[in-house]
């Protein structure tokens, strides 16, 4: 499964894998929209990365520094509309003008509990 993480970075976000230190694997998040399942890995590497966003796959790339991620004010609760729920009320993360929910929230609440662990 690291191995098709590493790719998938490289393929959507134009990090080449041996840029990047595997850590663990993250818990795995079913999606219901879409039937997959995803297998997230925690990763970190020495240089800041350049990125090369794959157009087709990703819309685009947001980035935060490290205190406002941590800063639990951007956990917030909002309504959305969703192809199988209609409106409903998701937790999520208010980055500036973005509001990340759904899987990827899900993925970012298990990296900023484990950074807390160790910061």
């Amino acid at each position: 499964m690291s191995n098709t993480a590493l790719r998938e970075t490289h393929e959507e976000i134009g990090v080449h894998p041996e840029h990047i230190n595997l850590i663990r694997p993250f818990t795995q998040v079913y999606i219901p929209p879409s039937n997959f399942m995803v297998y997230p890995y925690l990763g970190y590497s020495i240089s800041e990365p350049s990125f090369t966003l794959q157009e087709a796959e990703v819309a685009g790339l947001v980035e935060l520094p490290l205190v406002h991620f941590l800063d639990e004010s951007i956990v917030q609760n909002k309504i959305m509309k969703t192809s199988y729920a209609g409106d409903f009320e998701v937790p999520g993360f208010k980055v500036e003008e973005h509001f990340v929910w759904g899987a990827t929230a899900m993925m970012l609440s298990e990296l900023k509990e484990t950074l807390k662990m160790v910061l």
